[in-house]
């Protein structure tokens, strides 16, 4: 039996960005991160930042920690029920997706990885679409994130 997990988080107070991944698994034992494990990993990332930890990143001036937000978990949890993995037209918010063949990787880890592709610079297509995950994280209006999740016990393949 395969399951999805969909997670929405949100970012930017100014510019609401709202990130969700999905990931499937073979496995209904494995644990999946709680709201405040997620919180935790993303609040963990953005103080690397601020410090100057991140290899090749420069280092951020103010960053605060993300807590969540009650209508975005709301949010979250009713788009996750559709599992749709694509981006929802009618939110204001920004959305990421990621995929793996387990609950037990990190999205969180998933998206702040793609630092090592991050070069400073004018934002183009390709690099938005190559470290766009990791520059809403690093985004220093960010306030809020969110998580939503859905089961599903049955998967359709198109060959």
């Amino acid at each position: 039996m395969i399951s999805k997990d969909i997670l929405r988080i949100f970012a930017m107070a100014d510019f609401p960005t709202l990130l969700f991944c999905i990931t499937s698994s073979l496995g209904q034992n494995e644990k999946r991160l709680t709201q405040q494990q997620f919180e935790q990993y993303h609040n963990m990332y953005r103080k690397m930042l601020v410090e100057g930890s991140v290899p090749d990143q420069s280092k951020a001036k103010y960053m605060p920690n993300l807590i969540s937000d009650g209508r975005l978990v709301k949010d979250a949890r009713n788009w996750a029920t559709r599992c749709v993995f694509k981006h929802d037209d009618s939110s204001k918010d920004g959305e990421n997706l990621a995929a793996s063949s387990s609950l037990s990787v990190n999205p969180v880890t998933l998206w702040f990885e793609e630092h090592k592709l991050y070069k400073f610079g004018k934002v183009t297509d390709k690099n938005v679409q190559e470290t766009g995950h990791y520059t809403q994280r690093k985004l220093s209006g960010s306030r809020t994130v969110s998580k939503g999740v859905t089961i599903l016990s049955t998967v359709a393949l198109a060959i």
